[in-house]
Order: structure tokens, then sequence, then C-alpha cells
């Protein structure tokens, strides 16, 4: 079941059948026979191990948020960082950000600190196969393909929103504007 759960989704019958007549078998001194096992036998394995040949959902897929390096990181460091420049931000009320709070006794000597936030996302067309073997009650992560996509990489301002001019948008691959280098800012 390891080595089930460690090959590629789209190769689990042919990988299986491999292993077992390649690696396994030979182990435990046994032979196949003049034509091996069937893929079909394998798929039957499969099954009954847990797996099911499911259709893959779309979906969002976040990439190491919720890590614990990445939390710790976020509450050690981050947030405390945040919270001793509070005093110089601009605050706004609470469920109407067009409303600027008073602020308090200044010395104006220090400049107010503005948040602005960075977001991107990727896009990627869905151009795989429609289904794949995943394990009982769970969803299997595509690989994402060489092939086209959108890459949006956007500003968020405190104070004015959304930066339209500051974002970029990369149609990336090999025959459109290639890859993110740096170079496009």
């Amino acid at each position: 079941r390891k080595y089930l759960e460690t090959i590629l989704h789209d190769e689990m019958p042919a990988g299986l059948k491999k292993y077992m007549e390649v690696e396994l078998f030979p182990r435990i001194h046994l032979w196949p026979g003049k034509r091996g096992i069937s893929i079909t036998t394998c798929c039957h394995f499969l099954h009954a191990k847990g797996f099911n040949y499911v259709e893959t959902a779309k979906g969002v897929y976040y990439d190491g948020h919720e890590r614990s390096d990445v939390i710790e990181y976020c509450q050690d460091s981050f947030i405390s960082a945040l919270h001793e420049e509070r005093p110089r931000m601009i605050q706004y009320k609470v469920g109407n950000v067009d409303e600027e709070l008073e602020a308090p006794e200044h010395n104006y000597v220090e400049w107010h600190v503005v948040l602005v936030f960075q977001d991107e996302m990727t896009y990627q067309a869905k151009d795989g196969k429609k289904k794949a073997w995943a394990m009982d009650g769970k969803q299997p992560l595509k690989k994402k393909r060489q092939g086209r996509g959108l890459h949006h990489s956007n500003v968020i301002c405190s104070m004015f929103g959304w930066m339209k001019d500051a974002g970029q948008v990369l149609e990336y691959g090999k025959n459109y504007n290639g890859y993110w280098n740096g170079e496009l800012c």
C-alpha cells in the first residue's frame, strides 16, 4: 500500500503491474507467467486496497500557507513587527474602510505607514486527464502541466485599494511571454 501511495496517479495500474512483476514477485520467488499480471487484476487490487478511479474536481490549491513553519513565522515575527508599526499606521473605522479614524497626537517627524500587499495567482488550463486514482475520500492533486497559463501579480494598498496599473499579467509558456524572471516589472 505504501508503494501505491507514492506512484503517480496516472500510472497506478501500470506502475503496480511493473512493481509486482519486477520487484515483488522475484523477492518472494514467484514468477508471473508469460503475459504477467493483467491491468484489470491490478485495478481490482487497487480497489481492494482502498483506491478509486475518480474524476478530478476543479479546485483551488494553496501551496504551503498552512505549513507549521509559515504559521510560526507569521505569529512570532511578522505580526509582532506589524504591531510595532501600528501607532504610525493610518487606521480606519471597523466595517467602513472609507472612514479614517482620528489620528492620535503625532510628533510630525515620522512618516505614516501605509500597508501595501502583493498578491499572485497562477491559472493553468485543465489539459490533463479527467480521472485519476485516489484513496477513498481524497481528491488527487493534479500535476501542473508545462503548457500555457496566466500569472497575475497585483498590488493592493490600504489607502487606495487595488492599484490596477501596478499589476502585471504574464501569459507564460514556451511560445508566449516566456516565464517570470523579474525583468518584466
